[in-house]
């Protein structure tokens, strides 16, 4: 499997666009303060009954930094 192609399926290609809007976010957030962002994507796998398949659930988080916090 194509890691690459993966990420692009996933909420039928919404999921990529989510997370380049994160990335973006973020880094803009921590030029903007010179405080630092973190985007954390999180994949939790597991197989299906006893086959050879796998089931992906996936969970994007971002935290960026403010004038006042962080």
């Amino acid at each position: 499997m194509d890691p690459l192609e993966f990420l692009g399926d996933l909420e039928g290609g919404a999921f990529v666009v989510k997370l380049a809007k994160a990335i973006k976010v973020a880094a803009s957030a921590t030029v903007n303060y010179g405080k630092p962002s973190q985007v954390v994507l999180q994949l939790d796998i597991g197989q299906i009954a006893n086959s050879r398949q796998v089931s992906v659930s996936h969970k994007l988080k971002f935290t960026e930094p403010t004038s006042t916090a962080r």
